[in-house]
């Protein structure tokens, strides 16, 4: 299945938490630049808490919410949801996929291409030592 993005709204909150760190609705509700309900606001961020991008709190009666992943770590996690998602389609696919990321990494940096190569060799070894412990 393909990952869900993120709608405007909910990436607009979650920018809000990013930036200014642990809130209430209130406090999101006063940093959106467009006038919205409590009710709107409470239910995107109970959805974002509800999918595992923020924690929640009780405090009093209302509930404080903070991320529950940096927004390098968001980013982080979509691209590797991509890839994943892309490299499971036809053959076709999986080499233009293939195909596209060793040219981008090559014409970024040599440097870059090496560490590719590095860490594909890594993953060799361990899909082999993996391989070699389950025939046992």
């Amino acid at each position: 299945m393909y990952p869900k993005a993120l709608g405007p709204l909910e990436s607009t909150v979650m920018d809000v938490i990013w930036s200014y760190g642990e809130s209430d609705v209130d406090g999101v509700k006063a940093h959106l630049t467009v006038p919205l309900a409590y009710t709107t606001v409470m239910t995107t961020l109970s959805r974002l808490f509800q999918k595992g991008l923020l924690r929640r709190r009780k405090v009093g009666r209302a509930f404080l919410y903070s991320q529950s992943l940096s927004k390098a770590e968001k980013l982080q996690k979509d691209l590797s949801d991509d890839l994943r998602f892309l490299l499971h389609h036809s053959k076709a696919i999986r080499e233009a996929v293939i195909g596209h990321l060793a040219e981008a990494v090559e014409h970024l940096d040599g440097v870059l291409l090496d560490e590719l190569e590095r860490r594909i060799q890594e993953k060799r070894r361990s899909l082999a030592e993996t391989d070699s412990s389950n025939a046992e």
